[in-house]
């Protein structure tokens, strides 16, 4: 920390911003801090107390850094008071991607509302339906509509919108039609953004013509990081093989550039102060024409503080400069840091900074540029796969063997396709020759990514891992690599260590186990469909429904949610927006029993699905009235329907004879309704007994074709939870929601609150709602 102070001051600062982001501490207890930290400070200042002045210094940078983040947070409430109203806006057009010319950014100028104009600054996402015509890139626009904010994680520890938006500055949604926008002429952009996309446009329409195919867009990719451009499936091979990254402009694009402009001008042989005026001109250009991503900045400005710090002869320091620009860049946006590229593009570099030479040291019998590129690759995939692991949830096995070709093709790509782009404005002539060469190189690339990715466990997915045990992984990999250098440290053994950290991730372990003596069942948000998932206080889990199959949330929640086994899974009823999400799980997560209501109803997939379960030796059951079965002590899911005499004749049979259970905890019960309909109600009615329940999940998500008043006070819930997404077949019915509201039921539903999470002791109710 004494060598490089900007280092501490940017660790404290950014720790300062998460810890305010995430527990919003009261701004007179920070002050108050602050206040008194100064005061300590100024009466250390004379005194030898080094340590206590540095610790002093860095936890003042720390709560400066949570008051940063506040005040960000509060920057945009102007913005916020408009939301959900309709609004007059003007502002200024552009446009998000190059391929499409439907969403925008919309820098605002001005808000009219109450026939008052209110003047203030801030970025809302333009969404355009059925737009005509060339758009409105670089346009000055006025636009009437609602004003919306962007939903933050719909599902527990699920992609949170609102977050990734803020990541970028954005901080509403306008979605209008083309009737309610109209151009008022010109923006008043700055002149870079405008030529940028001029440039981009004229670059992209003409590599149509001469450089056609899925080749000439993989071009595209790798020079402007434009990865939507690229077909799905291919996109999908990178991404199985753990080479997505070079689709992304990222360090080692601008670290190719660097090195090619620097070869190319040494050729020439220019003199020291014109070569770094061309190499910076050159490389902000570049930077100003892919456009300003987290990984853009990150690279960009470490190559500029290189060039300037040799034109100075003054040593450059790699960890110095990420610190100074990583503090640039959350100053101007903390939410960057909450940006996965952020976070992969400045831990591959700290990766390649602590693991470059001891990796290199350990493979210098091979060729020196091959030695150095294994050591490279190697020590920014060892720092990146981690991260990788707990946003998206793979892990590729040959991508450590892979990016060592696929990192060299990159190599003569770029340049060829770099120059390629320049030529497009010289000579067409010129661009068919080098189109010959960069075709033969991407073939190679995608003909290594596609087969690679089909290999027998290249890469597969796994549960997220828990932030405590990153941590503990990269401290373990700095002990691995530098524990002879570290104090204290470099006395204990190595059996001592590895015994010291096993000790350590069991301790996590066995207080991860230690829950509360409560049941949690949550209405996971599926969208237009039905997925509940309960755990019982020792740790069993029930799965009742899957929502859809082409949704598949269920799985990715399972994976975010670190779930691995299943217990018993319920299928209400073979309905894709029940039963398709279960079909998606059965290969990929461990279930032991599965029980349906009945399985007199039948169709392809689900006889492909119970194939599926005989082959895994997963028993199917039927579920009828009248069975219960004991998940743990005091614990009892009771089967209330279907009867063995299935309801027939009716208007929907299969979901008249949804299974309904009643789960049961002390005197807490929840009522589980599958899609009966108002049959399957009646039936229920006559054939149980009168009991008052605490909560119900409404029948088929809220239609008119259930819900009966008799039904309702037969079962007399206190809380209703409506499991619906957005949809055209107006659920839920009005008269749902009146039967439920005249009796005084709370009613959460998915569409509007996200995934309802209910926890009880078995007396006491406590109600979560993703959306407030």
């Amino acid at each position: 920390m004494y060598r490089r102070p900007i280092v501490g001051i940017a660790i404290a600062f950014i720790l300062g911003i998460i810890i305010q982001y995430y527990f919003r501490i009261n701004l007179k207890i920070i002050w108050s801090i602050v206040s008194l930290n100064m005061l300590l400070l100024f009466v250390l200042v004379d005194t030898k107390k080094g340590y206590m002045a540095m610790i002093l210094l860095l936890s003042t940078v720390m709560l400066f850094g949570g008051l940063h983040m506040e005040y960000k947070l509060n920057i945009n409430a102007p913005i916020k008071s408009f939301v959900n109203k309709k609004v007059e806006i003007i502002g200024d057009c552009i446009q998000r991607d190059m391929t499409d010319k439907s969403t925008y950014i919309l820098r605002i100028e001005s808000i009219k509302y109450n026939n008052k104009t209110y003047r203030l600054k801030s970025k809302s996402l333009l969404r355009v339906f059925k737009q005509e015509g060339r758009g409105f890139n670089n346009k000055r626009v006025l636009v009437r509509g609602i004003l919306k904010e962007p939903d933050p994680a719909r599902n527990p520890k699920m992609f949170n919108y609102k977050l990734y938006l803020k990541t970028q500055d954005i901080h509403t949604i306008l979605s209008i039609n083309q009737y309610n926008i109209k151009s008022l002429g010109p923006s008043d952009l700055p002149l870079f953004i405008r030529i940028r996309h001029k440039i981009k446009s004229y670059i992209y329409n003409e590599t149509a013509k001469v450089f056609p195919g899925e080749e000439g867009k993989i071009a595209l990719s790798i020079v402007f990081g434009d990865k939507k451009i690229i077909d799905e499936d291919l996109y999908n091979s990178f991404k199985l093989s753990g080479t997505a990254h070079a689709l992304a402009v990222s360090g080692l694009h601008f670290g190719i550039l660097f090195m090619f402009l620097d070869f190319i001008l040494k050729i020439f042989k220019l003199k020291e102060n014109y070569k770094a005026f061309v190499l910076l001109s050159l490389i902000c250009f570049f930077a100003i024409i892919v456009g300003f991503s987290p990984s853009v900045i990150r690279a960009s400005s470490m190559i500029i503080l290189l060039v300037i710090s040799n034109h100075i002869d003054r040593k450059y320091d790699l960890f110095a400069a990420l610190a100074l620009i990583s503090l640039i860049n959350v100053f101007v946006n903390p939410f960057m840091i909450f940006s996965v590229g952020f976070q992969l593009s400045f831990l591959a570099v700290i990766s390649i900074g602590l693991f470059y030479s001891p990796i290199y040291q350990r493979i210098n019998f091979m060729p020196e540029y091959l030695g150095k590129m294994i050591a490279t690759t190697l020590s920014a995939q060892i720092g990146t796969s981690p991260i990788i692991a707990y946003h998206f949830n793979t892990f590729s096995l040959i991508s450590l063997i892979l990016n060592i070709p696929v990192v060299l093709l990159i190599s003569f790509i770029l340049p060829i396709s770099l120059v390629f782009f320049v030529t497009l404005f010289i000579n067409i002539k010129i661009s068919r020759l080098l189109v010959f060469f960069d075709r033969i190189l991407i073939k190679i690339l995608i003909s290594i990514n596609s087969i690679s990715s089909y290999l027998p466990f290249s890469s597969f997915n796994i549960i997220s891992p828990r932030v405590l045990y990153l941590i503990i992984f990269y401290i373990g990999l700095i002990l691995f690599f530098y524990r002879g250098k570290i104090p204290y440290i470099n006395k204990l053994k190595k059996e001592k260590l590895v015994l010291l950290f096993l000790v350590f991730i069991f301790a996590i372990n066995f207080i991860g186990i230690i829950k509360e003596n409560n049941l949690k069942v949550t209405f996971i948000d599926v969208g237009q469909g039905d997925c509940i998932l309960i755990e019982t206080p020792k740790g069993k889990r029930v799965l009742i429904d899957g929502g859809k199959s082409e949704e598949s949330i269920l799985y990715e929640y399972l994976l975010k949610n670190r779930i691995t086994h299943i217990d018993l899974a319920c299928i209400t009823h073979i309905h894709d927006d029940h039963i398709g999400g279960i079909i998606d799980i059965v290969e990929n997560i461990k279930i032991g029993t599965i029980i349906i209501g009945t399985k007199e109803y039948s169709s392809d997939e689900f006889e492909d699905f119970i194939n599926k379960c005989s082959k895994m030796k997963i028993p199917v059951n039927e579920f009828t009235r009248g069975k219960t079965i004991e998940l743990e002590d005091e614990i009892i899911l009771e089967s209330i329907h279907p009867s063995s005499n299935l309801i027939s004749k009716s208007e929907d049979d299969i979901n008249n004879n949804s299974l309904a259970c009643i789960l049961k905890y002390k005197d807490f019960e929840v009522l589980f309704t599958g899609d009966i309909e108002k049959e399957g109600e009646r039936e229920t009615i006559l054939n149980g007994s009168r009991r008052d329940i605490d909560v119900i999940k409404v029948s088929h998500h809220g239609s008119n074709t259930s819900s009966l008043p008799e039904f309702i006070d037969y079962y007399n819930p206190k809380i209703a939870v409506i499991q619906v997404g957005k949809n055209l077949f107006g659920h839920p019915n009005k008269e749902t929601l009146q039967t439920l509201m005249e009796r005084k039921i709370k009613i959460y539903r998915n569409d509007r609150n996200g995934a309802v999470i209910i926890e009880s002791d078995g007396e006491n109710i406590e109600i979560k709602r993703m959306i407030q």
